[in-house]
């Protein structure tokens, strides 16, 4: 099997990494090819478009910034759509992106050309995707996910299929409602530490096996104790547009939203005056709480 991926960023170069490693014959594509370098000179190869891409592999991965970015990568001139029908092609976006938009660009390019579609979302952040254990919610018919099932292992340590397409998508949806609540709260609670007299360097260790234990508290306390925000491991950008999403989710199923768009109102603070520039990492966030705390 030769599998192909597209959209260099750190998550797809992480994955794609990882699909080298395990042995996998990798294609990739990129709209800024320089990015491609270091993977072509540990093996992979380099096609010249989506559209030559789906020539070449049969399972495609796609770990691309938002919708826009996949329409012009599917649709777009060269794009994957404009590819002649060929067997046992398989789309599988990584992306985190709205399940409604997700049914629909599925749908049509399934009637443009026959490629099947797995929605795939995942968390784990780039350090889950280099150690080939993130977590991976899948959409899609049972066909297109037992075509999908070989790979997982070089990329996935859990995977749950969810239901069709969509699915993947909607369960996403309520894991970044669950990831971003949790990290406002981390934000909130090492600050107040701080002002409390309270080492926040050593919160997480504390707290370690305990109910308030988490992921994210592992990860992110000691970062945001530390003020240490690089490299970005999740952008607080990425967090505000998943939580419009969900809102949006709510919306349409007229369901309260109450919590998370209190999240999603202090994600919105972080606009470069008032707090930390938007592409900031998450971790970024304590900036905001530790000024509304020392302002007391």
């Amino acid at each position: 099997m030769t599998v192909g991926l597209i959209g260099l960023g750190a998550m797809g170069t992480a994955m794609a990494e990882r699909l080298l490693e395990d042995g996998h014959r990798l294609v990739v594509w990129n709209r800024t090819s320089a990015r491609a370098d270091a993977l072509l000179d540990a093996g992979a190869t380099w096609a010249a478009s989506p559209m030559e891409m789906v020539r070449r592999c049969e399972i495609i991965l796609l770990s691309l910034l938002d919708q826009h970015a996949i329409e012009q990568v599917v649709f777009g001139p060269s794009g994957i759509a404009a590819a002649p029908r060929l067997p046992a092609r398989l789309i599988v976006d990584t992306s985190t992106c709205d399940p409604e938009w997700t049914r629909d660009t599925a749908d049509r390019l399934h009637r443009q050309n026959g490629v099947d579609w797995v929605d795939a979302p995942v968390s784990g952040g780039v350090p889950g995707a280099r150690a080939g254990r993130l977590t991976m919610f899948l959409g899609g018919s049972d066909r297109a996910v037992e075509a999908l099932t070989p790979l997982l292992p070089s990329i996935a340590a859990h995977h749950t299929h969810m239901g069709p397409l969509g699915a993947g998508q909607v369960t996403k949806l309520f894991n970044q409602m669950l990831v971003a609540g949790a990290l406002v709260t981390i934000a909130e609670t090492v600050a107040l530490a701080t002002r409390a007299g309270v080492d926040g360097a050593k919160l997480a260790g504390a707290l370690r096996g305990g109910f308030a234990d988490s992921s994210p508290l592992q990860i992110f306390a000691p970062r945001m104790a530390a003020r240490d925000f690089k490299p970005v491991q999740s952008g607080i950008n990425l967090f505000a547009k998943d939580l419009d999403l969900a809102a949006r989710l709510a919306g349409s199923l007229r369901a309260d939203f109450s919590v998370s768009a209190a999240h999603r109102a202090i994600l919105a603070r972080a606009d470069g005056v008032s707090g930390p520039s938007p592409d900031a990492d998450i971790s970024e966030l304590i900036g905001l709480f530790q000024s509304a705390v020392t302002s007391h």
